[in-house]
């Protein structure tokens, strides 16, 4: 997998798989923020470039999105 081809094309591949599709429910994750639209936001957590997931303010924003989008079962 070529690792740097996918997180450039993050945003891009939402667009293109999700956003048409209109899910009920789905959350991104991606250390990249600058692509994503603005209307993804309740949807989006972008994670810290450095610490990823394990930076509690982007732990905490994933864990309430999560909550938002399943239910809070999902955390």
């Amino acid at each position: 997998m070529n690792h740097r081809h996918s997180r450039c094309n993050a945003a891009s591949d939402a667009k293109t798989l999700l956003i048409p599709r209109q899910p009920s429910a789905w959350v991104a994750i991606d250390d990249d923020a600058a692509d994503w639209p603005p209307h993804t936001a309740a949807n989006f957590v972008a994670s810290d470039p450095t610490y990823g997931l394990s930076a509690p303010q982007v732990y905490l924003e994933l864990q309430q999105k999560l909550e938002a989008q399943f239910g809070a079962q999902a955390s």
